[in-house]
């Protein structure tokens, strides 16, 4: 029974266990120089900046899952390194199913959020994806396919390692506890990563990058200096389990840089400066 299961139904969900698996998904990503400043204040300790401030921003639609979904996903994510291993750390996820959305955020510390519209349009050369969220379009990337992309090309977000390419995320996991004053789940700082199998030869495309904004999405804090690289393909990606790899003692340094992921946030945030203006008191 799905409200209690038995016995029987446990072992086989054990069993039955899936590495998730999205076939023949088709990806926009884009590779973009941005703000040093701005990066270097967004990553929580330990993780630190790569000389070059780099930010990675993609769409893709993933039509066949091993896991009973089809779905959209978009990303901006951050380049950063752990020691001397190097990453990215993502700070904007959005899908358009809420399936995808639990088990990215509960398993991994993927910050997922639910948009209205996210789409991803190839017509002849041309190239075109939007993200909705909230009513804002926060996301628009379109451009045209210019010819086959070099090996190189890929290695600015998913590199080769022992003959397979593999785009390494680090994620947090932390967990409010019910009183709201305290956390229940001490934060750690999750290392995965996603194996990329190109299943056509990816395109390199000349593309232009439109960020908005929104109050719980600030994505213009992150401009676009300069487009590295920026490749269309279809893509075989098979998650890997993440593992965590440091728990986040320093909290104070922490924790502000890991509650965007709650939205109320941004409620609270206008109502506090509300009560600051109202506040005769006040300056």
């Amino acid at each position: 029974m799905l409200y209690a299961l038995d016995a029987n139904e446990l072992v086989g969900l054990w069993r039955a266990r899936v590495v998730p698996r999205m076939d023949g998904a088709e990806m926009l990503s884009v590779l973009y120089r941005t703000d040093a400043d701005v990066v270097r204040r967004i990553l929580p300790p330990p993780l630190e900046p790569v000389p070059d401030p780099l930010a990675l921003v993609y769409v893709a639609r993933f039509e066949h899952t091993n896991f009973g979904v089809a779905y959209g996903e978009a990303g901006l994510a951050l380049a950063c390194r752990l020691g001397r291993t190097v990453g990215f750390y993502p700070v904007f996820m959005p899908v358009d199913d809420d399936t995808a959305l639990v088990a990215g955020r509960e398993i991994y510390g993927f910050p997922k959020k639910l948009a209205e519209r996210i789409t991803l349009t190839r017509v002849g050369d041309d190239v075109e994806a939007r993200v909705v969220r909230r009513g804002h379009e926060l996301l628009h990337l379109r451009g045209s396919v210019l010819g086959h992309a070099a090996p190189g090309d890929l290695d600015g977000f998913a590199p080769a390692h022992a003959g397979e390419r593999r785009l390494r995320a680090f994620l947090t996991k932390y967990s409010v506890a019910p009183s709201t004053r305290a956390l229940d789940l001490w934060p750690r700082l999750v290392e995965q990563e996603t194996l990329v199998r190109p299943c056509e030869a990816p395109r390199t495309v000349a593309v232009t990058v439109r960020l908005g904004t929104s109050p719980t999405d600030p994505l213009d804090l992150l401009p676009v200096h300069e487009v590295r690289t920026a490749v269309v393909g279809r893509y075989d990606l098979t998650l890997q389990p993440g593992r965590v790899v440091r728990r986040m003692w320093r909290i104070w340094r922490v924790l502000p840089r890991l509650l965007f992921k709650n939205e109320v946030v941004t409620e609270l945030l206008a109502r506090s400066d509300e009560a600051r203006a109202d506040d005769p008191g006040d300056g």
